[in-house]
Protein backbone atom coordinates (compact mmCIF):
# COMPACT_ATOMS: atom_id res chain seq x y z
CA UNK A 1 0.00 0.00 0.00
CA UNK A 2 1.92 3.03 -1.29
CA UNK A 3 -0.27 5.89 0.02
CA UNK A 4 -0.88 4.60 3.54
CA UNK A 5 -4.63 4.23 2.94
CA UNK A 6 -6.56 1.19 4.10
CA UNK A 7 -7.84 -0.91 1.22
CA UNK A 8 -11.58 -0.36 0.70
CA UNK A 9 -12.28 -4.08 0.57
CA UNK A 10 -10.02 -5.05 3.44
CA UNK A 11 -11.58 -6.93 6.38
CA UNK A 12 -10.89 -3.99 8.70
CA UNK A 13 -12.80 -1.58 6.45
CA UNK A 14 -15.70 -4.00 6.07
CA UNK A 15 -15.88 -4.43 9.85
CA UNK A 16 -15.84 -0.66 10.32
CA UNK A 17 -18.67 -0.19 7.78
CA UNK A 18 -20.62 -2.99 9.45
CA UNK A 19 -20.26 -1.32 12.86
CA UNK A 20 -21.32 2.09 11.53
CA UNK A 21 -24.39 0.59 9.83
CA UNK A 22 -25.27 -1.40 12.95
CA UNK A 23 -25.11 1.69 15.18
CA UNK A 24 -27.25 3.68 12.74
CA UNK A 25 -29.79 0.86 12.50
CA UNK A 26 -30.02 0.63 16.29
CA UNK A 27 -30.51 4.39 16.57
CA UNK A 28 -33.32 4.39 14.00
CA UNK A 29 -34.98 1.36 15.60
CA UNK A 30 -34.82 2.98 19.04
CA UNK A 31 -36.40 6.19 17.72
CA UNK A 32 -39.10 4.23 15.90
CA UNK A 33 -39.90 2.22 19.01
CA UNK A 34 -40.21 5.37 21.12
CA UNK A 35 -42.56 6.95 18.58
CA UNK A 36 -44.62 3.75 18.41
CA UNK A 37 -44.82 3.61 22.20
CA UNK A 38 -46.01 7.22 22.43
CA UNK A 39 -48.60 6.67 19.70
CA UNK A 40 -49.93 3.62 21.56
CA UNK A 41 -49.96 5.26 24.98
CA UNK A 42 -52.10 8.24 23.98
CA UNK A 43 -55.25 6.34 22.88
CA UNK A 44 -54.74 3.75 25.62
CA UNK A 45 -54.66 6.41 28.32
CA UNK A 46 -57.77 8.09 26.87
CA UNK A 47 -59.58 4.75 26.88
CA UNK A 48 -58.58 4.16 30.51
CA UNK A 49 -59.93 7.61 31.43
CA UNK A 50 -63.28 6.78 29.79
CA UNK A 51 -63.47 3.40 31.55
CA UNK A 52 -62.60 4.96 34.91
CA UNK A 53 -65.24 7.64 34.37
CA UNK A 54 -67.93 5.11 33.50
CA UNK A 55 -67.06 2.88 36.46
CA UNK A 56 -66.88 5.84 38.84
CA UNK A 57 -70.39 7.13 38.16
CA UNK A 58 -71.90 6.83 41.62
CA UNK A 59 -73.48 10.25 41.84
CA UNK A 60 -77.23 10.35 42.19
CA UNK A 61 -79.29 12.29 39.68
CA UNK A 62 -82.32 13.41 41.69
CA UNK A 63 -84.03 16.46 43.09
CA UNK A 64 -86.83 16.89 45.61
CA UNK A 65 -88.35 19.83 43.74
CA UNK A 66 -88.47 18.46 40.19
CA UNK A 67 -87.76 15.43 38.06
CA UNK A 68 -84.26 14.77 36.84
CA UNK A 69 -82.64 12.28 34.55
CA UNK A 70 -79.09 11.50 33.54
CA UNK A 71 -78.19 12.61 30.02
CA UNK A 72 -77.41 9.76 27.67
CA UNK A 73 -73.69 9.30 27.03
CA UNK A 74 -72.63 10.10 23.46
CA UNK A 75 -69.32 10.41 21.69
CA UNK A 76 -69.29 14.18 22.25
CA UNK A 77 -69.66 13.89 26.04
CA UNK A 78 -67.81 10.61 26.50
CA UNK A 79 -65.83 11.91 29.48
CA UNK A 80 -68.72 13.52 31.36
CA UNK A 81 -72.39 12.98 32.08
CA UNK A 82 -74.90 15.60 33.04
CA UNK A 83 -77.92 15.46 35.27
CA UNK A 84 -80.71 17.31 33.45
CA UNK A 85 -83.64 18.50 35.57
CA UNK A 86 -86.94 20.07 34.59
CA UNK A 87 -87.23 23.81 35.15
CA UNK A 88 -89.12 25.14 38.16
CA UNK A 89 -91.44 28.09 37.68
CA UNK A 90 -91.39 30.62 40.45
CA UNK A 91 -94.61 32.43 41.20
CA UNK A 92 -94.87 36.16 42.01
CA UNK A 93 -95.25 35.35 45.73
CA UNK A 94 -92.02 33.37 45.75
CA UNK A 95 -89.93 36.18 44.24
CA UNK A 96 -90.91 39.00 46.67
CA UNK A 97 -88.26 39.81 49.31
Amino acid sequence: DDNGFIDRDSPEMQERRRNVLLRELQRVQRASFIHFLILCLIPTSLLLIVIATVLGEDEKCESEATTCEREERTFINAFTTRCVCDAITLGAADSDP
